[in-house]
């Protein structure tokens, strides 16, 4: 189960609760909930705990093999190529974050879906992927995303976003 992968990648890694705490920005009690089974990660931290043990989501989550093709695939690009729903822009992203829209009006977005392309000097280079209605369809485009990811796929499009216009407002 994941709280027992946790801990044993946790131990092979030679990092206490207090480290694996400190990179994840949570208290050490959340990674001890987390390898009692008392807790389950967030998709923001799953995905930080796959990029930190280079394994897959599929075996983080419980398939007991590593998905070694997976692993060869992300040990080469650690990528997806991202197409918005219109097809008119596509990239390569190596990590997610979401953003949410500062008070947002009636027929405004409740936030958005950021990938990161690259790591530079001054930073992280990063894109709006797209804007969603809802926090729930920013985590459904997250998990499935992470799904296609898993699976070893190279490319994914957007599904779950909506359209704005140049004044943040959703397009009906």
């Amino acid at each position: 189960m994941f709280n027992d992968k946790l801990k044993s990648l946790r131990k092979d890694h030679s990092l206490s609760q207090e480290d694996l705490a400190e990179k994840l920005a949570v208290s050490r009690q959340t990674i001890s909930k987390y390898e009692l089974g008392d807790a389950t990660p967030d998709l923001k931290r799953l995905s930080e705990l796959a990029e930190l043990f280079n394994v897959s989501y599929d075996y983080l989550l419980g398939d007991t093999a590593k998905n070694e093709e997976k692993q060869a695939l992300n040990s080469v690009t650690n990528k997806i190529t991202i197409k918005s729903s219109d097809s008119t822009t596509m990239a390569n992203y190596y990590k997610f974050k979401t953003g949410k829209v500062f008070k947002p009006k009636k027929h405004q977005p409740y936030g958005s879906l950021i990938g990161v392309n690259k790591e530079t000097f001054w930073g992280e280079s990063s894109d709006v992927l797209g804007y969603y209605a809802s926090k729930e369809a920013i985590n459904k485009e997250l998990e499935a995303i992470f799904s296609a990811l898993s699976k070893g796929a190279s490319t994914y499009e957007l599904q779950f976003n909506v359209e704005v216009d140049s004044r943040l407002s959703i397009i009906d």
